[in-house]
C-alpha cells in the first residue's frame, strides 16, 4: 500500500474517531453517478471512500489476455460534500484523487470534479405506503484532467479522465415504504 493511501486511510480513521455522531447511510455509494445522497432531514453530509482495483488485464478481440497498456493497479480516494438548500433541493460536489501503477511506474493526480443537483418532485409518506419518492437528478462532470486523447500512447498512466464533459438529467423513482421495496 502506497504512502498516499496510508495517509488517506489514517485521516479517515482520525476523522471517524473524532466525530461526535455518526450515522450509517444505506444509500451512499449507490447513486447513479453521484455517490452522495442526502436523506430528507440532512442539511450537510461529507462522504469519503477509498477503492483499490488490482490485477487489471487487457483482452484482445480473439480473447488473448495480456498486460494492460495502462495501469495494472488503480487506487482512488473519493470525497464528496452535499448540502441541502431546502426540503426539496440539494447539491453535491465530488472530487476523486487517483493513483495508477504499472510495473515500476506510478502516476497520481486529481480526477474530474462532479456537480450534482437533486430536486424532489414528490415526497414519500409513511401514511401512504404506495406513494413513491420522485426526484429529478442533474449531473455535470467537467473534463479537466488528462485523458487517453491527451497523453502519449506509451504513458496511459497519466489518463485520469474520459476526455469529455458529461451531462445527464433523469428521474429517480423509489418506493421504500412498502414491505417489498422497488426503485
Amino acid at each position: 500500500m502506497s504512502l498516499g493511501v496510508r495517509l488517506c486511510l489514517l485521516l479517515m480513521i482520525l476523522g471517524v474517531a473524532s466525530a461526535p455522531r455518526l450515522f450509517a447511510c444505506a444509500s451512499c455509494g449507490s447513486g447513479a453517478g453521484d455517490p452522495l445522497i442526502l436523506y430528507p432531514y440532512e442539511t450537510l453530509k461529507v462522504y469519503a471512500a477509498v477503492s483499490d482495483t488490482s490485477g487489471i488485464r487487457d483482452m484482445d478481440v480473439d480473447g488473448v489476455v495480456s498486460d494492460p497498456a495502462g495501469a495494472q493497479r488503480k487506487q482512488q480516494m473519493t470525497l464528496a460534500l452535499g448540502y441541502r438548500l431546502n426540503q426539496r433541493l440539494a447539491f453535491s460536489l465530488t472530487q476523486g484523487y487517483l493513483w495508477q501503477k504499472a510495473n515500476q511506474r506510478a502516476r497520481s493526480g486529481l480526477g474530474d470534479p462532479l456537480l450534482a443537483a437533486r430536486f424532489e418532485l414528490v415526497t414519500a409518506d409513511f401514511a401512504q405506503v404506495l406513494k413513491p419518492q420522485i426526484q429529478m437528478i442533474g449531473l455535470y462532470k467537467d473534463s479537466r484532467q488528462p485523458s487517453v486523447y491527451d497523453t502519449p500512447q506509451n504513458d496511459l498512466l497519466e489518463a485520469r479522465s474520459n476526455g469529455f464533459d458529461q451531462r445527464s438529467l433523469g428521474l429517480d423513482v423509489w418506493w421504500g415504504q412498502a414491505k417489498i421495496l422497488a426503485g
